[in-house]
Protein backbone atom coordinates (compact mmCIF):
# COMPACT_ATOMS: atom_id res chain seq x y z
CA UNK A 1 0.00 0.00 0.00
CA UNK A 2 1.34 3.41 -0.97
CA UNK A 3 1.07 6.08 1.66
CA UNK A 4 -0.75 9.20 0.64
CA UNK A 5 2.26 11.10 2.04
CA UNK A 6 4.92 9.28 0.00
CA UNK A 7 5.32 12.21 -2.40
CA UNK A 8 5.70 14.57 0.51
CA UNK A 9 8.25 12.36 2.23
CA UNK A 10 10.30 12.08 -0.97
CA UNK A 11 10.30 15.83 -1.59
CA UNK A 12 9.91 17.25 1.91
CA UNK A 13 12.49 20.05 1.63
CA UNK A 14 11.40 21.07 -1.87
CA UNK A 15 7.84 21.29 -0.57
CA UNK A 16 8.96 23.44 2.36
CA UNK A 17 10.93 25.67 -0.04
CA UNK A 18 7.84 25.98 -2.23
CA UNK A 19 5.68 26.95 0.73
CA UNK A 20 8.29 29.49 1.87
CA UNK A 21 8.42 31.12 -1.56
CA UNK A 22 4.63 31.26 -1.84
CA UNK A 23 4.56 32.68 1.70
CA UNK A 24 6.99 35.41 0.66
CA UNK A 25 4.67 36.31 -2.21
CA UNK A 26 1.64 36.32 0.09
CA UNK A 27 3.40 38.80 2.40
CA UNK A 28 3.88 41.20 -0.53
CA UNK A 29 0.27 40.64 -1.60
CA UNK A 30 -1.08 41.49 1.85
CA UNK A 31 1.18 44.55 2.06
CA UNK A 32 -0.11 45.82 -1.29
CA UNK A 33 -3.68 45.29 -0.09
CA UNK A 34 -2.96 47.17 3.13
CA UNK A 35 -1.46 50.08 1.19
CA UNK A 36 -4.46 50.10 -1.15
CA UNK A 37 -6.81 50.23 1.83
CA UNK A 38 -4.87 53.10 3.46
CA UNK A 39 -4.51 55.18 0.30
CA UNK A 40 -6.91 57.66 -1.22
CA UNK A 41 -6.46 56.05 -4.65
CA UNK A 42 -9.56 54.15 -5.62
CA UNK A 43 -9.66 51.06 -7.79
CA UNK A 44 -8.86 50.54 -10.65
CA UNK A 45 -6.30 53.36 -10.52
CA UNK A 46 -2.77 52.39 -9.49
CA UNK A 47 -1.02 55.74 -9.32
CA UNK A 48 -1.19 58.80 -7.13
CA UNK A 49 0.05 57.42 -3.82
CA UNK A 50 3.77 56.65 -3.50
CA UNK A 51 3.33 53.93 -0.84
CA UNK A 52 0.74 52.15 -3.00
CA UNK A 53 2.90 52.39 -6.11
CA UNK A 54 5.90 50.97 -4.24
CA UNK A 55 3.83 48.14 -2.72
CA UNK A 56 2.44 47.27 -6.16
CA UNK A 57 5.95 47.26 -7.64
CA UNK A 58 7.18 44.91 -4.90
CA UNK A 59 4.23 42.57 -5.37
CA UNK A 60 4.46 42.68 -9.17
CA UNK A 61 8.22 42.00 -9.21
CA UNK A 62 7.82 39.08 -6.81
CA UNK A 63 4.91 37.65 -8.79
CA UNK A 64 6.85 38.00 -12.05
CA UNK A 65 9.74 35.93 -10.74
CA UNK A 66 7.72 33.31 -8.82
CA UNK A 67 6.69 31.06 -11.78
CA UNK A 68 10.20 30.73 -13.21
CA UNK A 69 11.64 30.14 -9.75
CA UNK A 70 9.12 27.44 -8.82
CA UNK A 71 9.67 25.79 -12.20
CA UNK A 72 13.44 25.61 -11.72
CA UNK A 73 12.99 24.50 -8.10
CA UNK A 74 10.85 21.52 -9.05
CA UNK A 75 12.69 20.69 -12.29
CA UNK A 76 15.91 20.48 -10.30
CA UNK A 77 14.36 18.06 -7.83
CA UNK A 78 12.45 15.98 -10.37
CA UNK A 79 15.45 15.56 -12.70
CA UNK A 80 17.40 13.86 -9.93
CA UNK A 81 18.67 16.86 -8.03
CA UNK A 82 18.98 17.03 -4.30
CA UNK A 83 15.80 17.66 -2.35
CA UNK A 84 17.98 19.33 0.29
CA UNK A 85 19.51 21.76 -2.22
CA UNK A 86 16.07 22.64 -3.56
CA UNK A 87 14.78 23.23 -0.05
CA UNK A 88 17.70 25.50 0.81
CA UNK A 89 17.36 27.44 -2.45
CA UNK A 90 13.63 27.86 -1.77
CA UNK A 91 14.49 29.35 1.61
CA UNK A 92 17.18 31.58 0.10
CA UNK A 93 14.74 32.85 -2.52
CA UNK A 94 12.04 33.56 0.08
CA UNK A 95 14.46 35.41 2.39
CA UNK A 96 15.89 37.31 -0.59
CA UNK A 97 12.46 38.47 -1.68
CA UNK A 98 11.75 39.55 1.89
CA UNK A 99 15.01 41.56 1.90
CA UNK A 100 13.98 43.06 -1.44
CA UNK A 101 10.66 44.06 0.16
CA UNK A 102 12.39 45.62 3.19
CA UNK A 103 14.94 47.48 1.09
CA UNK A 104 12.58 48.83 -1.56
CA UNK A 105 13.18 51.22 -3.27
CA UNK A 106 16.64 52.32 -2.11
CA UNK A 107 18.34 49.07 -1.03
CA UNK A 108 16.59 46.36 -2.98
CA UNK A 109 19.80 45.11 -4.61
CA UNK A 110 20.70 42.59 -1.88
CA UNK A 111 17.35 40.84 -2.09
CA UNK A 112 17.31 41.00 -5.88
CA UNK A 113 20.76 39.44 -6.19
CA UNK A 114 19.95 36.67 -3.71
CA UNK A 115 16.77 35.72 -5.54
CA UNK A 116 18.46 35.73 -8.95
CA UNK A 117 21.46 33.75 -7.72
CA UNK A 118 19.29 31.04 -6.11
CA UNK A 119 17.24 30.70 -9.29
CA UNK A 120 20.30 30.51 -11.56
CA UNK A 121 21.97 27.92 -9.31
CA UNK A 122 18.90 25.73 -9.63
CA UNK A 123 18.71 26.36 -13.36
CA UNK A 124 22.35 25.37 -13.82
CA UNK A 125 21.97 22.26 -11.69
CA UNK A 126 18.85 21.27 -13.65
CA UNK A 127 20.72 21.56 -16.96
CA UNK A 128 23.53 19.49 -15.46
CA UNK A 129 21.03 16.82 -14.35
CA UNK A 130 19.43 16.66 -17.80
CA UNK A 131 22.79 16.41 -19.60
CA UNK A 132 23.94 13.77 -17.13
CA UNK A 133 20.73 11.83 -17.73
CA UNK A 134 21.09 12.08 -21.53
CA UNK A 135 24.63 10.69 -21.37
CA UNK A 136 23.15 7.48 -20.03
CA UNK A 137 21.21 6.86 -23.26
Amino acid sequence: MISKYSFLSNYMYTTVGTLASIGAYKVTQMYAGKCRHCSTVKTPKMTGDLALEEANAIQRNTLESLPSFLTTLWLHTLTGGSDNVSGVMGGVWAVSRFLYFLGFPNRRDVGFVGAIVSEWILYGLTIYNVIDHLRGY
